[in-house]
C-alpha cells in the first residue's frame, strides 16, 4: 500500500538528515495517514465510510461538514473517488 493521501493527493517528501559535521544523507518525509470512520447522514440514513487519509484531510472534511453540511462532505469525497 502506497503512503499516499487519496484526498489531499499528498505524498512523501525527500530531504536529507544533515549531522553536525554536516555530512548529508537522504530521508524520507512521510505523510501522516490514519485509518477514519467517515459518519455521513444522507436521506436519513447514517452511513460510514472508512478511508485512510492525512491528518489535514480529516480536518478539511470536519471543516466542509460543520459550514456546508453532509452532503457537500459527500460530494468532497465522490470528486476525490473515494466513495
Amino acid at each position: 500500500m502506497s503512503r499516499k493521501c487519496k484526498l489531499m493527493n499528498k505524498g512523501p517528501m525527500v530531504g536529507n538528515n544533515v549531522s553536525h559535521a554536516n555530512n548529508k544523507t537522504k530521508r524520507r518525509f512521510n505523510v501522516a495517514l490514519k485509518w477514519s470512520n467517515i459518519y455521513l447522514v444522507i436521506q436519513n440514513i447514517t452511513r460510514k465510510f472508512r478511508v485512510r487519509i492525512s491528518q489535514q484531510g480529516a480536518r478539511t472534511i470536519d471543516k466542509i461538514r460543520n459550514t456546508e453540511g453532509d452532503d457537500a462532505a459527500l460530494d468532497f469525497l465522490k470528486k476525490s473517488s473515494l466513495v
